[in-house]
Parts: C-alpha cells; sequence; structure tokens
C-alpha cells in the first residue's frame, strides 16, 4: 500500500533533521522492536526550536496507525510543500 515507504521517508527526514535516528537502539533485535512497538522520541526533545510544521510532517510521517498517518505520498508532498512555504 505505500504506507512502509511513507514511514521511512518520515524516518530519513527525521534523521536528516536531527542527525539522531528515530528510534536508537543498542542492538537491531531492539530497534526493530521500538520500530514497531513504540513511538519515536520527540524530535524536539534533540532540536526544541524545530518550526511546528516541520514537526508535524514529521510525527504524521511516524503515525504507526496506518489511519493517522498520510494516505499517498502526494499527501505527504502537498504537506511538505505546504510547510516548506511556512518556513
Amino acid at each position: 500500500s505505500g504506507h512502509s515507504d511513507l514511514f521511512s521517508l518520515g524516518s530519513s527526514l527525521y534523521q536528516m533533521v536531527s542527525g539522531r535516528l528515530p528510534f536508537e537502539s543498542d542492538t537491531d533485535i531492539n530497534a526493530m522492536f521500538r520500530i514497531t512497538k513504540e513511538s519515536h522520541v520527540d524530535i524536539r526533545e534533540h532540536h526544541p526550536n524545530l518550526p511546528a510544521p516541520l514537526c508535524a510532517v514529521i510525527d504524521k510521517a511516524l503515525e504507526k496507525d496506518v489511519a493517522g498517518g498520510y494516505q499517498t505520498g502526494a499527501e505527504m508532498a502537498e504537506t511538505i510543500r505546504q510547510c516548506a512555504a511556512q518556513l
């Protein structure tokens, strides 16, 4: 359905903006558990002054509930364009 690709893009955006992984762990097994079961670390913990629209894009992309995340790449792209226009 593409939802995993949008989640992966959200993870890449998180890493590009913060320089950190959204699900840091000491082992691959623990990382996989965190990715599937836990919420990502709020990116503002790393950079508290990030613009709210950018944080919202990343948070929605990393939403585990499919219904709460982006439904299509086009939807995510449009939100990113709107975010960029506000910066």
